[in-house]
């Protein structure tokens, strides 16, 4: 039953994957199981690298124009303002995330994923602002009571976002809810995420060494600030999605432990 409501749903992006010989829906039904730490890994990759074009504009598109008029603000010597830029980039980086979180959520259903949909599923419930800014505060104050009860509440509600955008939650309620989800795999959560950024930091670092030796073989140099430019736009596309699929895939994986959750139910959640 499930397979059949996510292949209707799929219309002309069910069919087959060439890549592994598999129907969409089928392939990508996997993400939507138990996951080991491993396959969290392996598939936020998987995902990313299939569906580069889309997850990237998804973050490039609000936060390149930003980190521009950083660099403008600094080169120009208005420090304040480039560091109120930086914060405003900051904040709009984990709103970005609900346009991320319909991506990968196409992607499981076997959907090709599109630019213009993530951002009008994801930004079209009224309820994500509240949720955010209530997440925003409840960080914010958590962090200046020494730190810890700030990184205890980020554990808690990592899944407060997916809990909005697919279920309808918001506000206090979004956090409540996240929080009930991850109860009972704290430590092991944030165990994955843990390794997930240092392999993340890591392949960075390596693209960050190519983008340096190709600048140096065809730019020499000549051109800074497309250089630097070069060099932010490839922060943002990799950093940003790659610390955040794992979150969305970790979502999945506790509502498939604790629910049953499928691609029956996150077809109603998508509401396609």
């Amino acid at each position: 039953m499930a397979r059949n409501a996510v292949l209707s749903s799929a219309g002309p992006f069910a069919g087959t994957d060439g890549g592994i010989g598999l129907d969409r829906a089928a392939w990508g039904a996997r993400f939507l199981q138990p996951q080991t730490l491993g396959s969290v890994i392996r598939n936020s990759f998987t995902i990313y690298v299939r569906n580069w074009t889309t997850i990237c504009l998804i973050y490039i598109v609000p936060l390149l124009p930003l980190a521009v008029l950083r660099h403008v603000l600094a080169e120009g010597g208005h420090s304040g303002w480039a560091g109120l830029v930086s914060f405003v980039q900051l904040m709009i980086s984990i709103l970005v995330g609900a346009a991320l979180i319909v991506a990968v959520s196409d992607v499981c259903l076997g959907l090709k994923p599109n630019l213009r949909r993530a951002y009008r599923r994801g930004f079209g419930n009224g309820r994500l602002l509240k949720t955010y800014f209530t997440l925003v505060l409840f960080l914010m104050l958590g962090f200046a009571l020494l730190v810890v009860p700030g990184l205890v509440m980020v554990v808690w509600y990592m899944f407060a976002l997916p809990a909005t955008v697919l279920e309808q939650y918001t506000g206090r309620a979004a956090l409540k809810r996240s929080r009930e989800l991850g109860r009972g795999f704290y430590w092991r959560n944030v165990g994955i995420v843990l390794v997930d950024w240092l392999v993340v930091v890591a392949v960075l670092f390596v693209a960050v060494i190519v983008l340096v030796l190709l600048e140096l073989l065809t730019l020499a140099g000549n051109f800074p600030l497309l250089e630097g430019l070069l060099g932010v736009a490839l922060a943002i596309a990799v950093l940003g999605p790659l610390t955040s699929i794992p979150l969305i895939l970790l979502y999945y994986d506790m509502r498939a432990r604790k629910e049953g959750y499928g691609a029956a139910q996150l077809v109603e959640d998508l509401k396609i």
